[in-house]
């Protein structure tokens, strides 16, 4: 649903930060969940965790803004339905008569803690609904397709994380991938590559750690070759 007309993403502050319809690009929505990930060194934390959806009514009755049939939803570790008000009975969408009241239920929000600023975001949903208008968004260059109004009441707003479905750590290694102990001293015989211990993240689905298993596996494969033969203990 990020990204969906009559919606945008803010902040925990209340300001909108990014392009969302770059979520659905698939050349582009890896800088997007870079600019989710943004790290303030001011006050030691993460002002987009988590990031928070705002939409109108009008999204609400376009159908369930959870992905069914996919993930959690076919598990039965997450139930949500079609109309979205479950979700709403349940506390995951947060609702407001006004920008005002929904600001307010925001800030009350654990996750939020009252850094939320009401002006804020009723000035984020004033510069969107003025780009839908004009049919172009100069702050982020949204996909025009995308840019109808935040204006039906009543207002929603729901938290988002960033699921990461990969692995982007691991193993620490040397550059000769020999595995490494928690001092930085090499584990005798004991080496790692490709996705285990990766070297690059963000690339996975364009064939990244299928690359590192080719080069680093084969890199990792001479220096088995060349160790000495051990005999069976």
């Amino acid at each position: 649903c990020i990204g969906s007309p009559h919606s945008i993403l803010v902040d925990n502050f209340g300001r909108r930060f990014t392009s969302e319809s770059e979520l659905r690009d698939q050349e582009q929505h890896y800088g997007f969940y870079q600019e989710m990930l943004q790290f303030d060194p001011a006050t030691l934390s993460f002002p987009r965790a988590p990031v928070w959806l705002i939409f109108d009514h009008a999204l609400m009755l376009n159908g369930p803004l959870a992905t069914l049939g996919e993930g959690s939803t076919v598990s039965g570790l997450t139930t949500w339905s079609e109309d979205n008000l479950e979700a709403v009975r349940k506390g995951w969408i947060l609702t407001g008569e006004t920008i005002t009241e929904l600001a307010q239920s925001i800030a009350r929000h654990p996750d939020n803690a009252s850094r939320l600023s009401a002006e804020l975001l009723q000035k984020s949903i004033t510069h969107f609904n003025r780009a839908a208008q004009s049919g172009f968004d100069e702050q982020f260059d949204r996909d025009p397709s995308t840019l109808e109004p935040i204006a039906q009441a009543p207002f929603y707003a729901m938290p988002v994380s960033i699921d990461v479905p990969h692995m982007g750590a691991g193993l620490k290694t040397d550059r000769n991938k020999q595995v490494l102990r928690w001092d930085n001293t090499p584990i005798e015989g004991l080496y790692a590559a490709g996705e285990t211990a990766p070297v690059s993240q963000f690339v996975h689905d364009r064939g990244g750690h299928l690359s590192e298993c080719l080069v680093f596996g084969r890199h990792v494969g001479r220096i088995a070759a060349a160790l000495p033969k051990r005999g069976r203990q």
